[in-house]
């Protein structure tokens, strides 16, 4: 049974996240995974088609991948997160990162 500790992921707003999220039990170690997971959604930004419409639509999802990074490494230690960024297109809405608490008493927690 784990006590009260951190999750953090994303999720294309009102859907469930296709990927487990993360539990740990700091909000260190939430902060480390939320943005080890931004900064490789950042660097899959790269289009090699040449395409002017799709370079643009991932320069946009780069660009607001990064403000999400940027607005996290801000983010007062032990304060919850949430951020929404572009998704280049894909989605008609926004995806949403988020660091919070979770007091679920199910969840496997990293490193316990």
């Amino acid at each position: 049974m784990a006590a009260a500790h951190w999750a953090y992921g994303h999720n294309v707003s009102g859907y469930i996240p296709e990927d487990d999220p993360g539990h740990v039990a700091t909000w260190e170690d939430a902060r480390s995974g939320l943005m080890y997971e931004l900064e490789r959604e950042r660097d899959s930004c790269e289009s090699e088609t040449g395409d002017a419409d799709l370079d643009a639509r991932e320069d946009a999802r780069f660009a607001s991948l990064q403000c999400a990074m940027d607005e996290l490494d801000r983010t007062v230690a032990g304060q919850e997160f949430l951020a929404y960024t572009d998704d280049g297109g894909q989605h008609t809405i926004p995806t949403a990162w988020w660091v919070n608490i979770c007091a679920e008493d199910e969840c496997e927690v990293d490193g316990e």
